[in-house]
């Protein structure tokens, strides 16, 4: 095995001479992230793909291509190699672009983001923090966009009891809806989203030490909040600023 950014010798590989100047003193092997390489110090010459193999595969092939099938007798099989490396490319570019176009017509429609804490209709008090969304198709399902989830303990912290669900599933749940008491001055910050009754409003200032904060309605109206029962802040906030209330 070849690793990430990688460069070495050739010596006990399967790999030939280089196919324009016909020595393999000078030819190393260059592994970088996506892009791998065998090249020769003495032409300059190189192959080069995005798994090793393949880059190896075309190197070789160069090279045994000039050979008749009495010099060299295993002549078809790197023919055959060399073959399904330009397929596996070919295969690779086709890969690359389900994977642009699934993420363009189906990700972009995914109402979810990472780190969203969600809520289950039929499983009220019980939230969940968006951990990986991707658009996948399979002939089972066609295109769709499937998101992991995380369960939040009740301190909004991550469980590891994961599950999943899919665009193409009937399950109810609400997105960043849940608001929850805080019980410090020092969990509120600047620009969190609050609902003061029944007005959604976003903080604008705070004074720990004085222990006031003003909120700023959706009306534009700005209101002091002097304790704090009379706002509830957005859980999502709470969890991004690394505030976790103890009970709910």
């Amino acid at each position: 095995m070849i690793y990430e950014n990688y460069e070495a010798s050739i010596s006990g590989l399967d790999i030939f001479p280089c196919p324009i100047c016909n020595t393999k003193e000078y030819t190393t092997i260059y592994s970088e992230e996506n892009h791998k390489r065998i090249a020769c110090s003495n032409c300059n010459y190189e192959e080069s793909s995005f798994i090793e193999w393949i880059a190896v595969a075309k190197w070789n092939w160069q090279y045994i291509n000039k050979l008749s099938e009495n010099e060299y007798s295993q002549k078809e099989l790197y023919e055959t190699i060399y073959n399904e490396a330009l397929y596996t490319e070919k295969a690779n570019e086709y890969r690359i672009k389900r994977e642009l176009i699934l993420e363009k017509e189906i990700l972009q429609k995914c109402p979810l983001k990472i780190n969203d804490i969600i809520e289950f209709v039929h499983r009220i008090g019980n939230y969940y923090e968006v951990a990986s969304i991707e658009a996948i198709w399979a002939y089972n399902t066609g295109p769709i966009w499937i998101a992991k989830i995380d369960l939040l303990d009740k301190a909004r912290n991550k469980t590891g009891k994961e599950k999943e669900i899919y665009s193409n599933s009937n399950e109810q749940y609400t997105i960043n809806s849940v608001f929850v008491f805080v019980h410090r001055w020092n969990q509120l910050h600047i620009n969190m989203l609050c609902l003061v009754g029944n007005h959604k409003g976003k903080i604008i200032s705070v004074d720990q030490k004085l222990k006031q904060a003003k909120v700023k309605l959706d009306q534009n109206k700005e209101i002091a909040i002097n304790k704090l029962n009379s706002l509830k802040v957005r859980l999502n906030d709470l969890i991004s600023y690394r505030y976790f209330t103890k009970d709910n």
